[in-house]
């Protein structure tokens, strides 16, 4: 039997070696390196990018961009404590990711990606933008951009993961008819 304790308060460090931000080109080669090794570093380096509270849209390639909405979300509640990396590694296990980040200005980066693999119903081609905007060195604002149909698809095949996640563009439309159901 183990008797949980409370840790004693840590001391902050307050040094600028210790407090300083990252740049945008530096956070993009680190998106850009992380692409290039596989998905789980990918998702590892992604999620240490972002503030605890971002504003989020998630859009298909049409929409227009002054119809993008975004929900503000409290990010380390919503993303969870497990590893999704392992869980779409178990559940699509040819998972493969490849592309490209840009810092495109002091505050913004966009990174241009492909995840591919196979899921149930056959090959799975997900073309993703994102566009990270940077304030002191994490993701505030956050837009995804992809293909409707195949997000979908991504969506239906691992369970709809971000279901009740407070963005519904990233939940499964249960209305439309996916891999040939109602």
């Amino acid at each position: 039997m183990t008797k949980e304790t409370t840790p004693p308060a840590a001391p902050k460090w307050t040094s600028e070696a210790m407090n300083t931000p990252e740049n945008t080109d530096e956070m993009a080669r680190r998106i850009r390196t992380a692409l290039n090794v596989d998905f789980e570093m990918y998702h590892s380096v992604h999620h240490t990018l972002f503030a605890a509270v971002i504003e989020v849209a998630i859009a298909p390639w049409e929409q227009p961009t002054d119809q993008h909405e975004y929900t503000v979300l409290d990010h380390d509640t919503v993303a969870g404590e497990g590893n999704y990396g392992a869980f779409l590694r178990r559940t699509i296990p040819d998972l493969a990711i490849a592309g490209t980040a840009t810092a495109r200005s002091a505050d913004t980066i966009v990174a241009d990606y492909t995840i591919i693999g196979t899921l149930p119903d056959g090959p799975l081609h997900l073309h993703t933008e994102a566009t990270l905007n940077v304030e002191n060195g994490k993701v505030v604002r956050y837009l995804v951009r992809h293909h409707a149909a195949e997000w979908q698809r991504f969506l239906a095949a691992t369970g709809n993961p971000y279901e009740g996640g407070g963005i519904p563009s990233a939940e499964l439309d249960k209305t439309d008819v996916v891999n040939g159901d109602a």
